[in-house]
């Protein structure tokens, strides 16, 4: 008896103790292997603080949706920058668990409205850019629910003023930047003859008529037809000879009627 339990005991303590977890073993430490083995890189986002960035736009450029499935086990990500990768609207449907996602880059990617509606559950999102994406109105309608969203950048898309109104409307804090269109518009081409248009220009005309006037001391009144107050200028307006009788004897007599053209 004494014997055998005396066994036991030896091979009680000889028996070899667990081991600690293997690293790599850690989903964590998969997730994060897997995203750098793609190209995309994870880092801090401050020191203060164990939130976290991943960037793929970098090198990460062909990222799948297997690799983003990844991203589950990493919830310490606030920021995912997925710019001018390759990825589409299935992507997005990892994206959305990613409850604590604050910042989110999409541009110039495949994503359209309709994978848009993955994102709906975001509700710690503020910044959201869909640069360069064939988002419409349609697929902004899937954002209304995100109250956190202060910024939207809609530039290169086919939104429209309208779209991102309705948009403002239930998200009042938020600012959705559509680029160019929101510039003042241009100052539109000076209307009128060739000659005004010059002027406003601070130029010349360099029209041959208004050449072949300027250099006689007069007015092309062909060009310039609101300018023609004698019956000979507004002839000349019409392209034609003046047939006021005077002006056509005159005009035989290789002569300017003065009458008719005083000075």
């Amino acid at each position: 008896m004494i014997r055998l339990l005396g066994l036991a005991t030896v091979v009680c303590l000889t028996a070899p103790a667990h081991s600690s977890q293997d690293p790599a073993a850690d989903p964590r430490s998969r997730a994060i292997a897997a995203i750098e083995g793609a190209g995309g890189r994870v880092t801090r986002i401050s020191a203060e603080s164990p939130a976290l960035s991943v960037n793929f736009s970098l090198h990460g450029k062909s990222v799948d949706d297997a690799v983003l499935a990844q991203l589950v086990h990493i919830p310490e990500v606030r920021e995912l920058r997925l710019g001018k990768t390759a990825i589409g609207d299935s992507a997005l449907a990892h994206v959305g668990t990613l409850s604590s996602l604050e910042r989110l880059y999409l541009e110039r990617t495949a994503v359209t409205d309709a994978g848009l509606a993955h994102l709906g559950g975001l509700q710690s999102m503020v910044y959201l850019n869909l640069y360069g994406t064939g988002i419409g109105d349609e697929g902004l309608a899937h954002l209304a629910g995100l109250k956190s969203l202060r910024k939207l950048f809609v530039w290169g898309s086919k939104v429209t003023v309208e779209g991102a109104a309705r948009l403002t409307a239930s998200l009042p804090t938020l600012t959705i930047n559509r680029g160019w269109d929101e510039r003042p518009p241009a100052t539109p081409p000076a209307e009128g003859t060739c000659c005004e248009k010059a002027e406003a220009e601070g130029k010349a005309c360099s029209h041959p008529c208004c050449v072949t006037a300027a250099a006689a001391g007069k007015v092309c009144f062909k060009c310039n037809p609101k300018q023609a107050k004698t019956c000979c200028e507004k002839a000349e307006a019409e392209g034609k000879a003046c047939a006021h009788p005077c002006c056509v004897e005159a005009t035989a007599a290789g002569k300017v009627c003065e009458k008719c053209n005083p000075g």
